[in-house]
């Protein structure tokens, strides 16, 4: 985890500490702060590391992994007029509006049976004591966004992952994520591939998670349709996003894809990590030899200004 990310998801009692001018305080707060980043350190890589073994043994047999029903067989109009019917906040019709012409209506089982309950509140981050860092959040065990900024795209991202959130089986499904009460897995995917529609469905202006954010990217670029992979999202299908990777790729290395997802999640961008993982992907799709995929990948190589000569592995 980098320092300075780690400082800006301090709580403000600290960050003011650091503002102070006793310097006894400060001095108290500075050790605070390094004690405090080794121990988060030590315990974030912990954590990635153990959902990386407990996701090895979930690729043995993937298949049978614990998914939702999210199947509406109810005629699309009374899906889309229920949505509106039971909307009770009007900043989101705007939101409402684009997901409905982006995705098919049957596919959007959870935002059915989320938006009867849904709440949305605007917090004071400053009176309300979350971390310094902390725009906006979504909890799926209240069904409720709160909002600590009024920026338009912070609202947006907390919508897609209100429109994207069920529980089953004591299982909370957010996306791709999937959490357990002990363990959540799949979370930098979940959140990068959720900026990728932030981005595209209400032109974000501003990219968070920018390293799974460009990581995702590729992993969309390896679907035939890009529209497979809005709706797996939408439908809390990950096995869907598996199998498109192993048509490439091997089982160890989407679990190390994984793991680096979530390594993004606290970490700066890096170039040349991000290089690394450019190179897997793109020899993955390389030796299988499908033109369109490798222009893709060339595309997002360009955009990205990386060598695609320089990644070649023979």
């Amino acid at each position: 985890m980098d320092l300075l990310l780690f400082i800006e998801t301090l709580p403000l009692s600290i960050i003011s500490i650091l503002l102070t001018k006793d310097y006894l305080q400060f001095d108290k707060a500075s050790q605070y702060i390094i004690n405090e980043y080794k121990r988060e350190c030590t315990n974030k890589e912990a954590e990635i590391k153990n959902n990386s073994e407990i996701l090895k043994k979930i690729m043995t047999d993937y298949v049978s992994m614990s998914r939702p029903k999210t199947d509406l067989n109810i005629d699309e109009k009374l899906i889309v007029d229920y949505i509106y019917t039971n909307n009770k906040y009007e900043e989101l019709v705007p939101l409402i509006d684009i997901l409905i012409k982006e995705i098919p209506p049957k596919n959007l089982y959870n935002l059915f049976f989320n938006i009867d309950n849904l709440k949305l509140e605007h917090k004071n981050k400053f009176q309300d004591s979350v971390l310094f860092d902390t725009l906006g959040d979504y909890m799926v065990g209240t069904n409720t966004i709160t909002l600590y900024s009024n920026k338009k795209d912070v609202l947006s991202h907390e919508f897609l992952h209100a429109s994207s959130s069920i529980i089953k089986n004591d299982i909370k499904f957010c996306g791709f994520n999937q959490y357990n009460g002990i363990n959540a897995i799949f979370d930098g995917l979940n959140e990068g591939y959720t900026e990728i529609l932030n981005r595209r469905y209400f032109a974000s202006p501003k990219i968070r998670y920018t390293g799974c954010y460009k990581l995702c990217q590729y992993i969309e670029a390896m679907f035939d349709n890009k529209k497979d992979m809005e709706i797996a999202y939408f439908r809390n299908d990950i096995c869907k996003v598996i199998d498109t990777f192993l048509k490439y790729g091997s089982k160890d290395e989407f679990v190390y894809i994984n793991e680096c997802l979530d390594k993004n999640m606290t970490m700066p961008d890096n170039k040349q990590d991000f290089t690394k993982n450019v190179r897997i992907l793109y020899n993955m799709i390389r030796k299988n030899g499908e033109k369109e995929k490798i222009e893709k990948f060339k595309q997002l190589n360009e955009k990205n200004k990386i060598s695609t000569k320089k990644l070649v592995r023979y």
